[in-house]
């Protein structure tokens, strides 16, 4: 693999489409959570500190349960960017690649036997 195929790899456009996709889903989740954090304090500030009732806690708790769901899609949408975001020390993989297939090439890293023998004897048995 070269260096110019690793740094292809992060910087195509396909890839470039998917990272923008998850930060605008990152913004898009964040600006729902704030609003449905916003709309519950709305409510409760309304309805007083003795609101106790069946149809309030219905609400709470579909209220809730829209909260954990975003924060989980907000947490795959962090979790694939980071996936799919180029390394923060790509160039420091570039020149250790490059180090590893140079030292593949140096005579002193060849195989001191006949491989092709060796695999032509484990193949017969």
């Amino acid at each position: 693999m070269e260096e110019a195929k690793i740094v292809e790899h992060f910087e195509n456009h396909e890839m470039q489409n998917i990272l923008a996709h998850h930060t605008q889903e990152i913004a898009r989740l964040k600006t729902n959570l704030e609003d449905l954090s916003s709309s519950i304090n709305m409510v409760i500030n309304a309805l007083g500190p003795h609101a106790c009732s069946k149809d309030i806690r219905a609400f709470f708790d579909d209220e809730a349960e829209q909260i954990q769901r975003t924060k989980l899609d907000l947490a795959h949408h962090k979790r694939a960017l980071a996936d799919n975001a180029s390394p923060r020390k790509l160039d420091a993989i570039i020149q250790h690649h490059k180090k590893l297939v140079a030292e593949l090439g140096n005579p002193m890293c060849q195989a001191d036997f006949d491989f092709e023998a060796l695999l032509a004897r484990i193949r017969k048995t």
